[in-house]
Formats: C-alpha cells, sequence, structure tokens
C-alpha cells in the first residue's frame, strides 16, 4: 500500500515522448507526443505537427514537463543474438567480447528463436539527456530503436510499419524485423487514441513511466540519475505542499483557540474582580503552598530523581540470595525535636534497609560492594539474626556523602 501511495506521488501529471531520428549527416528530426494522466485515465493531449530539430522541439514542450526518449538512426547497432541468458550485461559481453561493452548502453527484446540487440555508446546518449535537463526536462525512460513497442505490440496489427521499420508480431510478442521506407501515413487506434505511425515509438516510451513495467535502456547511469532527482523534486514538493497545509492548519487552530481563551480569560476576570473573597483565600492558599514546597525542598523530597537513582544503584548491587523487605531513603525521625508547629523531620542522608540473607558470607560480600560506592560514605549493621539453617534478617543503615 505504501508503495503504490509513493507512485501516486511521484507519477507526472503531464509528460512528454519524443522520437529521435538522428541522420547520416548527424541532423536529429523529432516526433513528440504529450500524454496528460488526469481522473485515473491517460489521455493524448496534443501531437507534434511537423518534425522539428532537437533544440527546437525542446523550445516547444511545457516548461518543467518530464520526458522520455526513443533514440534510433546512426549510432544505434541493431544485432540479431541467441535468446538471452542471465544478466543482461553479462549476456552482451558474451555476445560482443570484442568491444568496451562498459562504454555502450543496450537494450533486448526476445524473439520465439532469437533476441534482437540494440547498443548505442552511453556518450551520444548522455549528450541528449544533458541538453533535455539544461532546458529544464527530466528524462524519466530511454528505448533504443524499436524496442519501446513491445508493450503496445497486443494492441497493434500483426504487420506494424513505422519510419525505417517494419515489425512482425505474433500473440502479442515480436516475431521478425525489417528496415521500412522512411514514411508511412498508417494510424493506429491504441484504446480510445488514435496514434500516428510517426508518433508511435513516442508514445510508447511516454507510456512506460505510467505503466512502471517498460522495458527501459540498461547500463545508462544518467537515465537512472535524472529519474531518481525527479522523484525526489517530487517527493520534496508535496511535502513542502503537506507542511505549508499544516501550518495553515495550525495557525487556524491557534487562532481559534486565542480567542476562546481570551474570552475565557475575560470571563475569569471579570468573575475575580466580582469575588475578592475568593482573591484573598486564593492568596492564603498561594502562602501555605509556598511554605510547603519550601518544606519540601529543606527536606530533599522535591527532588525524586536522587531517591529513585538511589534506588536503582542499591537494587543493582543486590547479590543472589539476599531479598530486600524494607528500603527507606531519608526516612521520618522516630525522635521529633522541638516545637509541634515545625512539622516532620526527615533524617537526610540517611537510607535503610531491611532484607533476609541466605547466607551470612552473602551479607558480608554485599556491604563490601556497597562501601566501594563513590556515593556511600558509611555502612553500619543494625540488629541482625540467625537462623540455625543459616538464614538472617538483617537491617542495615547507609549514610550518604554529602555533595
Amino acid at each position: 500500500m505504501m508503495r503504490a501511495w509513493l507512485q501516486r506521488i511521484v507519477r507526472p501529471a503531464q509528460l512528454a515522448g519524443l522520437s529521435l531520428q538522428v541522420g547520416p549527416d548527424q541532423v536529429v528530426r523529432v516526433e513528440f507526443v504529450l500524454l496528460r494522466y488526469k481522473a485515473g485515465k491517460l489521455a493524448l493531449e496534443a501531437v507534434s505537427k511537423t518534425s522539428e530539430t532537437w533544440g527546437k522541439a525542446l523550445a516547444q514542450l511545457p516548461a518543467g514537463i518530464p520526458i522520455a526518449l526513443a533514440v534510433d538512426g546512426k549510432g544505434v547497432l541493431i544485432k540479431r543474438c541467441p535468446p538471452v541468458s542471465g544478466a543482461l550485461p553479462e549476456f552482451v559481453t558474451q555476445v560482443l567480447p570484442d568491444i568496451q561493452t562498459a562504454s555502450f548502453a543496450f537494450q533486448a527484446v526476445s524473439l520465439p528463436q532469437e533476441s534482437v540487440l540494440a547498443l548505442v555508446r552511453q556518450e551520444f546518449l548522455n549528450a541528449f539527456i544533458r541538453q533535455a535537463e539544461t532546458a529544464g526536462h527530466r528524462v524519466l525512460h530511454l528505448d533504443l530503436a524499436f524496442l519501446g513497442l513491445e508493450t503496445l505490440l497486443p494492441l497493434l496489427p500483426d504487420v506494424v510499419e513505422i519510419p525505417f521499420w517494419q515489425l512482425q508480431q505474433a500473440e502479442g510478442r515480436l516475431s521478425s524485423f525489417q528496415t521500412g521506407s522512411e514514411g508511412t501515413a498508417r494510424v493506429f487506434n491504441i484504446g480510445e487514441e488514435q496514434v500516428s505511425a510517426r508518433h508511435l515509438k513516442a508514445f510508447a516510451s511516454a507510456l512506460a513511466p505510467f505503466s512502471g513495467t517498460g522495458n527501459t535502456v540498461s547500463q545508462l547511469p544518467a537515465v537512472q540519475s535524472s529519474l531518481r532527482n525527479y522523484q525526489l523534486e517530487r517527493y520534496f514538493q508535496v511535502a513542502g505542499y503537506a507542511f505549508l497545509g499544516a501550518l495553515f492548519l495550525a495557525l487556524l487552530l491557534n487562532t481559534l483557540m486565542f480567542f476562546q481563551l481570551d474570552k475565557r480569560l475575560q470571563q475569569q476576570s471579570f468573575s475575580l474582580a466580582v469575588h475578592q473573597d475568593q482573591l484573598a483565600l486564593l492568596d492564603t492558599l498561594k502562602t501555605k503552598y509556598q511554605e510547603k514546597q519550601l518544606f519540601l525542598d529543606q527536606n530533599s523530597l522535591a527532588s525524586p530523581s536522587i531517591t529513585s537513582w538511589y534506588a536503582d544503584q542499591i537494587g543493582a548491587s543486590v547479590l543472589p540470595g539476599i531479598r530486600l523487605t524494607v528500603l527507606q531513603i531519608f526516612p521520618a525521625e522516630s525522635l521529633r525535636k522541638g516545637p509541634k508547629t515545625d512539622g516532620p523531620r526527615f533524617a537526610n542522608g540517611i537510607i535503610r534497609l531491611k532484607g533476609v540473607s541466605q547466607r551470612s558470607p552473602d551479607l558480608n560480600q554485599w556491604i563490601k560492594v556497597l562501601n566501594t560506592m563513590p556515593w556511600v560514605r558509611e555502612v553500619t549493621v543494625l540488629p541482625y539474626a540467625e537462623t540455625t539453617d543459616g538464614t538472617g534478617d538483617f537491617e542495615l543503615e547507609i549514610q550518604v556523602k554529602k555533595k
């Protein structure tokens, strides 16, 4: 569920597919389509009227729109090879051992008896990706030659003629291919859209980022980096909108709470002004509270953290064979001195322990452990009674070092 939610976040609302045909003279002719995702459906929003150069095509696209590319023509090598086995990079190394495969990007499609492999130098494709990103467009997908049409084959006729290629398919799989003529006026019905033959490769590449199942080019880090940057930008954008929305909601709630509390404060102020007796009582209670607070502070009872710390230290030091029954940290003094109005007094710096030991050596060993603790000044053994079986009731008094 989380993965589907994240995919919805990074799914572009609009995307352009561009088909690049590199001629023998290195002139790049481009056909493009615009797809829009709205209300759970993909719609073909616009197509190029005429072939454009690479630079003009980028200039005609909406600002910041992500793109998908299909690159064909000079520089793209198409090779028939045995069926793909294992990972694609290792397979390419086996098929073409004499070339530096690390410098190439490639894409493969399986035929019934063989495979077709498309290769192109990474530097050649990186130039297009850099130019697209300079113009403000992230490249989310890239296909080579006609290999991106694989996902559309079930929707196409048995014979598919597109510029420079003629493809044959059977049961939704590519069965054969051969070079074809440059021009064709064929129009294909794909769902509710009509796509001309010259826009078919661009349309197929544009669909891939939405479906997430496209067979994209391999060994081209520039596309992966561009896709990752686009996804991060989308996450930050959505997070920014969510933060602003939460901030606005928080400000709205704070404003409502402020007015509500201000109203209540005015009511309470009026009530206090009317009831002077209650104000006097409040002052009396406040004075008593301060006196009791001072008393607690003077008797170390307002700092539960130190008493808890002493209890934790003692509990952690107890050895096997010893069971504590009473633990009194700063106990009340049994003999009170001074007038009764002074309130109860507590033995600051004294901790009293009672318990049962299985053996007297266990108690002696524990007393030694307590004496080694840096906060213990002295351990005194109070009444100790031992039975015939070796167990005994003991009482200890620990004097704490003053800080």
